[in-house]
């Protein structure tokens, strides 16, 4: 499958695509003024972006890899360029290299995802980096960061082995390791590089063994939800699962177990904390608790992905919002307006009810701010640039001030909504795709894809 900026515009969002294994994403660019930027976001259906790759400079090709077991359920790709043309191609791959081999920041940009490789005895990674003319991914340290992955034998589960982050103005080393498997890098650097794999002690060859069937590819936490009282909270995931942390009921659901349609994107607590609802990306509805069923889409064509919901204040309703901004209203909850028929700079990813349920808000991954009903604008972050895209958002109790979660962690207030602390400048293991006020407002909690929470002047009942 092909797109291009003919067809989709120098930046946009591509239509939306399966891939069920392992596959590649071929990309060229050319850019007028003999400079520019190329910048690929995968933001994924259940709500949150990953970066696929960046390049500057006035032209560019490559190729990157993607092996991670969790993004099994869909895709599409957000391409931001300065006025560039651009062609991908996305389709599967099962290649697998042999050591000893190189990579280069000229194969898949200065910040891609490597094609695998297979070692089966201890091996280095040579590397080293020169020309660091660009800015860091982070905008902050380091100027070298490589990340091993691979894939858990027994479950199919992401394994992380380990790497390199450096931060000198060039550099170069030898890093040794002893797991053995299949593995690929993701780089981020805005230096030129280069990386060599190379088996240190290769046995004989052993015999081919007999096919095994595929795992399971785990499921990523998508969202989180409090308890009325802040004594607890919900961390949900893509395959439906739910685990209860603090006074969090542990309510009957055995949704992972079974398949679903379409993964989960997120979840939303009843006024009492005695139950919850989760919404797939198909606007299925799932009702658990005391939580009552009022209608969903799911079975009905959408235009756009189900990413977020919101209740009513007293829980007989809820309104559900898709990546075009576009809104579904069930039981007491009142249409006040969309985005559906708006051509959106970025797609919508959250949304939040006022506590009147007169109006919502819905932010979109660049931080604008779309109100609705008797919802009040107190700002956004959509004409800012932004270190990562904004994943979420939260309103204060008072429906008075609301806050936006950046994947990265960062937090941005507005209103009466008090700053407590962020995770903007730390090393996350995983991306945060969600964020849940305390009922006070005057702190939140943060929930990361591996089900990490961070707390900020609210209470920590643990993680996953």
């Amino acid at each position: 499958m092909t797109f291009t900026s003919a067809e989709v515009g120098d930046s946009g969002l591509t239509p939306s695509f399966n891939e069920t294994g392992p596959w590649e994403m071929s990309w060229s660019f050319a850019c007028p003024n003999d400079q520019g930027t190329f910048d690929v976001f995968l933001p994924h259906v259940i709500g949150y972006n990953q970066m696929a790759m960046t390049q500057d400079g006035a032209a560019g090709s490559g190729v990157d890899y993607y092996y991670y077991p969790y993004y099994n359920d869909g895709y599409t790709l957000d391409v931001n360029t300065s006025s560039c043309s651009w062609s991908i191609t996305v389709a599967p791959t099962d290649a697998s290299l042999s050591t000893p081999v190189t990579y280069t920041s000229s194969q898949s940009g200065i910040t891609g995802s490597t094609e695998a490789f297979t070692v089966s005895s201890p091996w280095t990674m040579a590397w080293s980096y020169s020309s660091c003319t660009g800015t860091p991914l982070y905008a902050v340290p380091p100027n070298f960061l490589a990340e091993i992955t691979g894939t858990v034998p027994d479950d199919g589960g992401v394994l992380e082995v380990g790497g390199v982050d450096d931060n000198a103005a060039s550099d170069s080393g030898v890093s040794p390791f002893t797991e053995t498997g299949t593995f690929n890098l993701a780089v981020y650097s805005p230096c030129s590089w280069s990386i060599t794999i190379n088996q240190t002690n290769a046995p004989a060859p052993a015999p081919t063994p007999a096919p095994t069937p595929a795992p399971t590819p785990t499921a990523a936490a998508v969202g989180m939800a409090a308890t009325p009282d802040g004594g607890g909270y919900w961390i949900a995931y893509s395959n439906g699962a739910v685990h209860p942390h603090g006074d969090a009921p542990d309510v009957p659901n055995n949704l992972d177990q079974t398949s679903l349609n379409a993964p989960i994107s997120h979840i939303v607590s009843t006024p009492d904390g005695k139950g919850y609802w989760l919404v797939a990306a198909d606007g299925g509805i799932f009702n658990y608790g005391d939580a009552p069923f009022y209608g969903s889409m799911g079975g009905q064509h959408l235009n756009a992905p189900v990413v977020d919901m919101a209740p009513t204040s007293d829980g007989l309703g809820y309104w559900l919002v898709a990546t075009d901004g576009g809104i579904f209203s069930f039981g007491d909850a009142q249409f006040h307006g969309s985005t559906g028929s708006i051509h959106l700079n970025k797609p919508v990813v959250g949304m939040a009810a006022t506590p009147s349920g007169g109006g919502y808000w819905l932010v979109a991954t660049d931080g604008g701010i779309f109100a609705f009903g008797n919802a009040p604008f107190y700002g956004s972050t959509g004409s800012i640039h932004l270190n990562k895209p904004v994943n979420g958002m939260a309103a204060t109790h008072d429906g008075l001030g609301y806050w936006m979660v950046a994947s990265d962690g960062g937090i941005f207030d507005y209103g009466d909504a008090g700053f407590a602390g962020s995770a903007g400048s730390l090393r996350l293991n995983a991306p945060i795709v969600g964020m849940a006020a305390t009922p006070a407002g005057t702190g939140y909690w943060l929930v990361a894809s591996d089900g990490g929470i961070f707390s900020y002047n609210a209470p920590f009942y643990g993680a996953d």
